[in-house]
């Protein structure tokens, strides 16, 4: 029932002034993001856009371009030219990915290790 609905905010925890501040910050901007993901889901329905299946580039309009400027992963196979398809949410959107570790003033992880960390 609540799924794709704003999240109502908790009381922040008793840890310092920094925390109390960035916690309604932090609400705002999932609830920003939830409402944008909601009206974005809208206006696909009406407005028809299309992504390439080898890139990330989008079309929006009734007919995708047709020049070839693909660079995809498969884009030697169609010879530069774009494939494409109906485009979603998630091709629009980049995903949050978060993580968060159990001793947050321990060891700095470097950028290149960050998908190694459990």
């Amino acid at each position: 029932m609540m799924k794709g609905q704003p999240r109502k905010p908790l009381s922040a925890p008793n840890n310092g002034l920094l925390v109390k501040s960035l916690i309604p910050t932090a609400y705002n901007v999932y609830n920003a993001r939830i409402t944008l993901i909601n009206n974005l889901k809208k206006l696909l329905k009406v407005v028809p856009a299309h992504a390439c299946r080898w890139c990330s580039e989008i079309h929006v309009g009734p007919i995708g371009q047709s020049f070839k400027s693909c660079k995809g992963a498969q884009a030697n196979l169609c010879k530069g030219l774009h494939e494409w398809m109906k485009a979603h949410v998630e091709d629009m959107i980049i995903p949050i990915e978060a993580y968060h570790l159990k001793d947050r003033l321990g060891k700095r992880i470097p950028h290149e290790e960050r998908f190694c960390i459990p």
